[in-house]
């Protein structure tokens, strides 16, 4: 048996039906595995499972402290109270877990244009909270921060630091 394939009359080539079979399942394989995975990832991606580009989600304390805006915008929008205490995962600002509010990881940060966005989007600041994030941002040498506060101090707020107790 010849190993070439058989030519006719007219010079074209003919090639047995189970090679034929066997080259077109050699091209269509890899296209159909490709096609399997995309699927397969767009159905996780649906379901929250993205294994390309894993996410994890934030709390708003610390998406205060990351300076992430666009994600405090989302987390207020679907109703997260930016009064709330939340956790603050380790290294996020220290090398420990430290549960916070959102004005104290952006105070905690550093970060005094979240300190205004949070104001905005509805954290309030009676007079004891106040004292106690004014003193943490002098503790913390967050000079900025201490600023943005000063110009929202509420009536009956004191500047007394002694004994007050602040997150670290």
């Amino acid at each position: 048996m010849s190993s070439t394939p058989a030519t006719d009359v007219g010079g074209r080539t003919h090639r047995s039906p189970l090679r034929a079979a066997l080259l077109e399942l050699a091209v269509a394989v890899p296209g159909a595995v490709l096609l399997a995975i995309a699927v397969a990832h767009l159905a996780g991606v649906a379901l929250g499972h993205d294994r390309m580009w894993p996410t994890e989600t934030l709390t708003l304390s610390e998406a205060a402290a990351l300076r992430d805006e666009a994600e405090v915008l989302l987390l207020i929008g679907r109703g997260a109270d930016p009064n709330a205490p939340g956790v603050v995962r380790r290294d996020f600002l220290r090398g420990t877990e430290d549960v916070l509010t959102p004005l104290e990881a952006a105070v905690g940060a550093r970060r005094e244009q979240m300190i205004e966005l949070l104001l905005q989007l509805g954290a309030t600041l009676d007079a004891p909270t106040w004292t106690r994030l004014t003193c943490f941002a002098e503790r913390h040498d967050a000079p900025a921060a201490g600023r943005v506060l000063a110009a929202h101090r509420p009536d009956g707020a004191d500047a007394d630091c002694e004994g007050v107790a602040t997150p670290w």
